[in-house]
């Protein structure tokens, strides 16, 4: 900037001199004087007016004030643009240097994760095989558990009581007919303990019925308890079951009875307890099987296996 007021204060000198009088024209033709007064110095002829004379321009205080004001105003431009750069440089030095940490932090956390995983995988293969282990000796522990129950089951199975059917037939009966025998049947019915242990009878039920065949599903109208919470029956002792309900029957089921058409038929369970306090129930069914030569109580091969079900 100031290169350029001093170049148009030298053509302003100039043309004010190509303006005072012999100047021989115009500013424009100035070159060309001086180049005439230099051929006459070439020819020995040294010319005594209209040699150049120094310029030297002095600015006015205004000129230098106000060049002087844009100089600062350039110069604090400067200053600022040059101090924003280094401030964003620093700024992008700054970025660079928490980046490149975060990286490195990354990078680190990375490293760590790696190990853990590792570890991890490490801590997962010994507690799979651990694990394993475990479960083999579970099992063999388990087996070993079973072993020994079915051989404590084996020896108390010899040892608790047992109650089985042992009797039913007519009881009583003196000099009565068939046909008196089944008006109103008197049976006699008993349990008898083959364990080795007591039991504890407990409910008890005796049924008489006159049909062609038994319903799928028993019919236990009535159970009894046994009184003072039971009775023990020890081993090789029989238990009396009692008949509550007697029925009568007509003239037409006897002789349905006698001729085959119907049949004369007994079942009933009694429930016990062993010697560890476990519940029993021992179901029984027969039917009455009448020949030429006499007749008995029997089982039916045709009875449904819910009447003889037995736990």
């Amino acid at each position: 900037m100031r290169m350029a007021w001093i170049a148009l204060a030298v053509m302003i000198a100039c043309w004010s001199r190509a303006q005072t009088p012999g100047g021989g024209g115009t500013a424009g033709n100035g070159p060309s004087k001086t180049s005439n007064i230099s051929e006459k110095a070439d020819g020995g002829q040294y010319p005594t007016k209209d040699s150049p004379l120094p310029v030297s321009i002095i600015p006015s205080p205004e000129d230098a004030t106000h060049e002087a004001s844009r100089e600062a105003a350039a110069n604090k431009f400067n200053h600022d643009y040059l101090d924003s750069q280094i401030r964003l440089a620093v700024a992008a030095e700054k970025q660079s240097n928490a980046a490149w940490t975060a990286a490195v932090v990354v990078a680190i956390e990375a490293i760590i994760a790696i190990f853990a995983l590792c570890f991890l995988m490490k801590t997962y293969m010994e507690s799979r095989i651990t694990a394993r282990a475990a479960i083999r000796s579970a099992h063999a522990a388990k087996k070993a558990a079973n072993a020994a129950d079915l051989s404590a089951k084996a020896s108390v199975g010899v040892s608790i009581a047992t109650l089985l059917l042992s009797r039913l037939d007519f009881g009583e009966t003196g000099a009565a007919n068939l046909e008196a025998i089944l008006q109103s049947p008197n049976i006699d019915v008993a349990l008898r303990n083959y364990g080795n242990t007591f039991a504890v009878a407990k409910f008890q039920t005796v049924v008489i019925i006159c049909a062609e065949s038994l319903p799928e599903t028993p019919e236990y109208k009535r159970i009894y308890p046994l009184p003072f919470a039971g009775m023990v029956v020890e081993k090789d002792m029989e238990w009396q079951l009692e008949v509550m309900d007697r029925p009568i029957f007509s003239i037409e089921d006897i002789e349905a009875i006698k001729a085959g058409k119907k049949f004369l038929w007994v079942y009933g369970f009694g429930t016990y307890q062993d010697f560890l306090g476990a519940p029993h129930e021992r179901r029984f069914c027969q039917r009455l099987y009448i020949t030429s030569v006499g007749h008995s109580f029997a089982e039916d091969r045709n009875t449904p296996k819910t009447y003889t079900e037995s736990s």
